[in-house]
């Protein structure tokens, strides 16, 4: 896409994309841009474009290549259906505005291009489909979906037949093949006589008999939970979830049924701390043992427990290693394999090798995690995650799980009961076998047109000039992923870590931190000499973003 279009160049090409969109509201969007003459925005939308980042296409909805749209779920369909070439596409969709109508112009296009579209009667849940994509044995999935993003995001996630989400080459494929389509701007309708169906399988049903299990501990009828759908889809499927393992349900009422406005929380993420704070309080009133949050399509999960000063929100790190040591504890054979994202805290490898349990790190993004196991024989994923709060207990299901996780973690919660142990118990008893392991993340926000090349300079700057002494630590490696991901890591002399990356799905700068404290019996005195640490760290590591141009 052309970054040095003239406005008067940029006005004709706005001027094409009018000729081609195919819906009403975004032709009349573009004709009023065009008729103030707003050069600034009609840059911003039409002279760069959606790419795929870390989960697929994702942006706020309106017209031009450079946004969520109609036209632009057309173009991408169609370059999917040319470079996959799958028969047989199966779609689904969350409850944002707009999703049905790009999941139907999705299926037109699958059908127009030759294939078989197979679309979901109602939204529904990631992890759903991401277990419909095999359910249904299809060559590809999508779904019509921006996750945890904002109310005036949509995104498209696109599925492999393997079942996980779409990794390279694929995807620089695909996008070459949506530039020829957006410049010069076509919708393609060669109209090759495919069909489009409404599914009325069982998908659902089958899910959950996937991710219950069959013969629940009767532990798990001693618990009582509260859960925020937060205004997304996952309400409903969660819900039967703990009504097969007769488990108590008390949910944030306000924020359970679909509400693509996200009227009570600025952020719909479980990362976001005021966004947990209606199920906090209803865990509170109460007494309810823990408090679950998904986000809106259902394949993150928060997590948050009673402790002395109230409710404490585990951090991604802090879930995953206890999921992940429970896995390790509840299975057993050779081949047995946990991954995390390389920005995810080392604790889970060390517990792993405890096992003799093989740990991979990958890439960030779970559609490298779901694979871990892939490239050899013989072995199976029996835990994954990553810190954004996703995490994957089934190897059927090859995405993050945000129900699936829930009953893992009242499974552990029941186990932990059972001998007078709190989860929190449980991450002090990791912590003197393996090291305190304290993390954090900062994010820095970017907003505004050029957000995407303004964190990539901030990034080259910080590699033109990385730091040699972080926080009084030493810096003994640098770590630049550059040829596989835009991140850096610095590791330290005393066994410190500090990444960097930019999101792939939002326009923020983003800092992984992780301090390791050695642990006698006095886990207290650990606890409190590593939060006092991290404080100094992040300030630290605030000073070096903002030289380098984030603040």
């Amino acid at each position: 896409m052309a970054q040095g279009r003239t406005p008067e160049q940029t006005a004709a090409y706005a001027g094409a994309w009018l000729q081609a969109d195919p819906d009403p509201a975004t032709k009349r969007q573009l004709a009023d841009l065009l008729q103030v003459g707003d050069h600034a925005e009609l840059s911003d939308r039409f002279n760069s474009r959606i790419t795929f980042g870390t989960s697929g296409l994702r942006g706020p909805r309106g017209v031009g290549p450079n946004r969520m749209n109609r036209l632009v779920i057309a173009q991408a369909t169609a370059a999917i259906m040319r470079q996959l070439r799958p028969a047989t596409v199966v779609i689904g969709y969350d409850g944002r505005h707009l999703a049905r109508d790009f999941a139907d112009e999705a299926a037109a296009m699958v059908a127009d291009q030759g294939g078989m579209a197979l679309v979901m009667a109602e939204p529904l849940p990631t992890p759903v489909m991401a277990h419909a994509f095999r359910y249904y044995g299809a060559d590809a999935g999508l779904i019509i979906t921006a996750s945890h993003n904002p109310g005036p995001d949509s995104g498209c996630k696109v599925y492999l037949g393997d079942g996980a989400q779409l990794v390279p080459p694929y995807d620089r494929q695909i996008e070459a093949v949506m530039a020829e389509l957006a410049d010069p701007p076509t919708l393609p309708h060669p109209g090759l006589g495919g069909q489009v169906s409404r599914a009325r399988g069982q998908v659902v049903e089958n899910y959950l008999d996937v991710i219950v299990p069959a013969d629940p501990s009767p532990g798990l009828a001693e618990l009582s939970v509260a859960y925020t759908a937060m205004h997304g889809v996952a309400g409903r499927v969660f819900a039967e979830a703990m009504r097969r393992i007769n488990t108590t349900l008390h949910v944030v009422d306000s924020q359970f049924d679909p509400d693509p406005d996200f009227p009570t929380v600025e952020f719909p993420n479980p990362e976001e701390p005021r966004a947990v704070d209606a199920v906090t309080a209803l865990a509170a009133e109460v007494d309810a043992d823990v408090a679950f949050s998904n986000d809106p399509d259902g394949d993150r999960l928060g997590i948050a427990v009673p402790d002395s000063d109230g409710w404490r929100q585990l951090s991604g790190d802090q879930i995953g290693v206890l999921l992940g040591d429970f896995a390790l504890r509840s299975t057993s054979g050779p081949g047995r394999i946990t991954a995390c994202t390389a920005v995810s805290s080392r604790l889970l490898s060390q517990v792993a090798a405890a096992h003799e349990v093989q740990h991979v790190e990958t890439l960030h993004g779970f559609k490298y995690v779901a694979r871990a196991a892939d490239d050899q024989l013989e072995t199976r994923l029996i835990f994954g995650y990553e810190p954004a709060l996703g995490y994957a207990v089934h190897d059927t299901i090859r995405d993050k799980d945000g129900i699936s996780a829930a009953v893992a973690f009242l499974e552990l919660m029941a186990e932990l009961r059972a001998d007078q142990r709190t989860v929190l118990d449980r991450l002090d008893e990791l912590a003197v076998e393996h090291g305190l392991h304290t993390t954090d993340q900062i994010a820095v926000w970017f907003d505004g047109l050029g957000s995407r090349q303004r964190m990539a300079a901030v990034m080259d700057s910080i590699r033109a000039n990385p730091p040699s002494v972080i926080d009084g630590r030493t810096v003994t490696s640098v770590t630049d992923f550059a040829e596989r991901a835009n991140m850096l890591r610095f590791d330290l002399d005393d066994g410190s870590r500090v990444q960097f990356r930019p999101s792939g799905t939002e326009p923020k700068l983003k800092a992984y931190l992780e301090l390791v404290t050695e642990v006698s019996t006095d886990i207290a005195s650990a606890r409190l000499e590593a939060e006092n640490a991290r404080q100094q760290l992040v300030a630290e590591v605030r000073e070096i973003l903002a030289t380098h141009g984030a603040s």
